[in-house]
C-alpha cells in the first residue's frame, strides 16, 4: 500500500488516500488506455476526484461518496460521472483505495457485490498492522471539510 501524493498548488492536504497494489494495477490499465466513449479520459477522471478528496472539497452523499450495501462491511465508494472507486477508511480523513470499476459495468447492486468482498477480504487481511477503519454510515463519519 501507498500514500499517493497530491500536489495541491502549496496547500497542505486536509485528507488522504492510500492505494492497494490492486487498484495501482487498475489505474495503470487505464493510463495504458483502457478507455470507453466517456468525455473526460478516466485518468484524468482519478486524478480529478483525488485532488478534490486529498483538498477537503465538501462530499455530498450519493453524488461524490456512499457507503455501500451491505453497511456492515464498512466499503465506500468514491464517484465520477464514469467511474467508481472502491475502498474503506482506515480512519476519519484517510481513503484506502483497493479496486475501481466503470460505472456502466455496475448496472445493478449485485454487481456491487465482487468489489465490496473483494475489499472487506483484503482489508481484514492487512488490517492487523492498522488501527481498524472506519465503521459510520455517514458521509461526515468518515470525512470532514477544509473549512
Amino acid at each position: 500500500m501507498q500514500r499517493l501524493e497530491m500536489p495541491l498548488g502549496g496547500r497542505k492536504a486536509w485528507r488522504f488516500v492510500f492505494l492497494s497494489a490492486a487498484f495501482t494495477q487498475w489505474l495503470e490499465g487505464l493510463a495504458a488506455g483502457a478507455v470507453g466513449a466517456e468525455a473526460v479520459p478516466p485518468r484524468i477522471q482519478v486524478e480529478s476526484v483525488f485532488y478534490g478528496f486529498c483538498d477537503g472539497k465538501a462530499a455530498a452523499y450519493g453524488h461524490d461518496i456512499r457507503c455501500l450495501e451491505p453497511v456492515d462491511r464498512a466499503v465506500w465508494e468514491l464517484k465520477t460521472d464514469d467511474l467508481r472507486i472502491f475502498g474503506w477508511f482506515a480512519c476519519k480523513n484517510h481513503f484506502v483505495a483497493d479496486r475501481g470499476a466503470f460505472r456502466n459495468h455496475l448496472r445493478t447492486f449485485k454487481d456491487y457485490g465482487p468489489h465490496v468482498a473483494a475489499v472487506a477480504k483484503w482489508r481484514d487481511a492487512v488490517t492487523p498492522p492498522l488501527p481498524g477503519w472506519e465503521t459510520g454510515t455517514r458521509t461526515q463519519d468518515v470525512v470532514s471539510n477544509r473549512p
